[in-house]
């Protein structure tokens, strides 16, 4: 199972910022989820929350606006990032729908596209702006759909998914509708979870069929490394 690091080590570091990435890296995770939000200027920078400290959308801020209010917490852009650490699995989750068509111009033909999954609340945004380009796309569920729900995500006539990958939140994981998305193999979607806390919750996972888990502690999903969904 992969081990994506949550923003980052975000009990050393501030989260979403370069140095809380370099801690993930040290401490051996596949990949790092992190989130993307698009500035009054159009950069795409790794910023989780709507509104600033200051009570002012981020949307309305150019870059070095924000890093001035911000500072010396420095948020990287995506192309930062991406630059720092080739080769690393990247979750980006798009936080708005204006964020696709520059993050997709972006990474059209960039050398770390093969590492990055593009997931989203925002299921139609995603699949409007980013199906079809060769990217894997990852739909994020924060609640435990009924089964007729989960036959929506696939196609008219069955599988293959709409979706590459489904990104659940622990507390609304089920094993059955892990089962029912049919695995990350041919037709199938993987399933991902994120937000499990302690080492108790983290071991539960084992056996469930997943493909990745996103944690704020990569220390307590380590039990989980040899296992394959």
């Amino acid at each position: 199972m992969k081990i994506l690091a949550h923003r980052g080590v975000t009990s050393r570091h501030p989260e979403n910022t370069l140095g809380a990435f370099e801690d993930a890296v040290r401490q051996g995770v596949d990949g790092i989820e992190t989130d993307v939000r698009l500035t009054a200027d159009g950069a795409l920078v790794l910023y989780h929350d709507r509104i600033l400290p200051d009570g002012r959308p981020l949307a309305a801020r150019t870059l070095a606006e924000l890093r001035r209010t911000l500072a010396p917490l420095d948020p990287p852009t995506v192309e930062e990032a991406l630059a720092a650490f080739p080769g690393l699995l990247w979750n980006l989750e798009v936080k708005t729908a204006a964020a696709f068509p520059p993050i997709m111009q972006l990474l059209r033909g960039h050398r770390s596209r093969p590492h990055v999954v593009l997931t989203s609340f925002d299921h139609a945004a995603l699949l409007e702006h980013a199906a079809g380009h060769g990217l894997r796309l990852g739909a994020l569920i924060a609640h435990r759909p009924g089964v007729p729900a989960i036959d929506a995500m696939q196609g008219v006539t069955g599988p293959p998914w709409q979706f590459d990958v489904v990104v659940w939140a622990f507390e609304t994981l089920d094993p059955s509708h892990v089962a029912c998305l049919g695995g990350n193999g041919e037709g199938g979607a993987a399933s991902w979870v994120y937000g499990p806390e302690t080492a108790e919750e983290h071991a539960s996972l084992a056996g469930v069929g997943l493909e990745a888990v996103i944690t704020d502690h990569p220390d307590r999903a380590r039990c989980l490394r040899a296992i394959t969904p």
